[in-house]
C-alpha cells in the first residue's frame, strides 16, 4: 500500500509517468488477487502464502 501511495504521489508531481503508475497498479492486483482467483476455481488446491 505504501508503494502504491508513494508512486501516485510521484505521479501526481510528475516526477513518474503515468503508464508507469497504471502498470505498477496491475502488477499489484495481479499479484495479490491471483491466489484468491486460483482458490475459486479450484477449491481443493492448497495456496502457499
Amino acid at each position: 500500500m505504501i508503494v502504491i501511495t508513494g508512486a501516485a504521489l510521484l505521479a501526481i508531481f510528475s516526477r513518474m509517468l503515468w503508464p508507469a503508475l497504471f502498470v505498477l497498479d496491475a502488477f499489484t492486483a495481479v499479484f495479490f488477487v491471483a491466489p484468491a482467483v486460483v482458490k475459486a476455481i479450484k477449491q481443493d488446491t492448497m495456496v502457499c502464502r
